[in-house]
């Protein structure tokens, strides 16, 4: 019998890369100077890993006629892991904000 060689999968460096996808829940508007309704919502969701740190990215494509406009905008804000403790305090069974 022939032993299999099983390689082990590769680490991957995500230091200062990032990756977005396709924003599935979106969030209208009513503009009040026009009073059509627009989209606030960002086009583009995902996350970004700068310097090992780890932040939420959103994108939304610009809307300026301006060629030299940029085509996106981004903001990054800090990651909001699901592992962090809970913010609220429990005594006596009832939940108390801190």
């Amino acid at each position: 019998m022939t032993k299999k060689t099983v390689k082990k999968a590769q680490e991957f460096d995500n230091t200062n890369t990032g990756a977005a996808w396709t924003n599935k829940f979106t969030t209208w508007r009513k503009n009040p100077e026009t009073g059509k309704d627009e989209v606030v919502s960002p086009e583009l969701t995902g996350f970004i890993d700068i310097e090992g740190v780890e932040y939420d990215l959103a994108a939304w494509p610009s809307k300026s006629t301006n060629p030299k406009a940029p085509v996106w905008r981004f903001k990054v804000t800090p990651k909001k892991h699901a592992e962090e403790p809970e913010t609220d305090q429990f005594v006596e069974g009832v939940a108390k904000a801190k």
